[in-house]
């Protein structure tokens, strides 16, 4: 199972770097995407992807995905609010994209909470979405 958590986040990963030219979601965050969390000296804005569902154990090798991820992005209250709301609407423009996810036949994913979660946390501005991602095993 942890393959498949690897090739899943590998693969939500590659699709929002998969396009790095000026003023894309990648080249907004300066790069800075993180699988699980972001280290404590990583600057903002930030995105970090989050495994929310567990996926199925391999049954004869095989497993289809069915699963949520959460894509939350960072920035500092009051710096980066509007900078993170602009980023968050690129995020969005991914849903009903195909995804490559390794194993995998190709996979679609859309964005199951398009309202979004936003917080101040320690004077940190944050956004997330909830992304659904369905792929056939191969």
């Amino acid at each position: 199972m942890a393959h498949d958590v690897d090739a899943l986040l590998d693969g939500v990963y590659d699709k929002l770097a998969a396009v790095q030219t000026a003023g894309t979601f990648y080249d907004d965050l300066g790069g800075r995407i993180y699988r699980h969390l972001a280290p404590d000296d990583a600057v903002e804005p930030l995105a970090v992807i989050s495994l929310v569902t567990d996926l199925p154990e391999r049954i004869f090798g095989n497993a289809d995905i069915n699963a949520e991820v959460d894509i939350t992005i960072h920035g500092l209250k009051g710096v980066s609010e509007a900078a993170v709301l602009a980023i968050h609407k690129k995020l969005l423009a991914f849903d009903g994209d195909a995804i490559t996810i390794t194993g995998h036949a190709a996979g679609t994913w859309w964005v199951t909470d398009r309202a979004a979660d936003i917080q101040i946390i320690d004077k940190r501005f944050q956004i997330t979405s909830s992304f659904q991602i369905d792929a056939k095993s191969d």
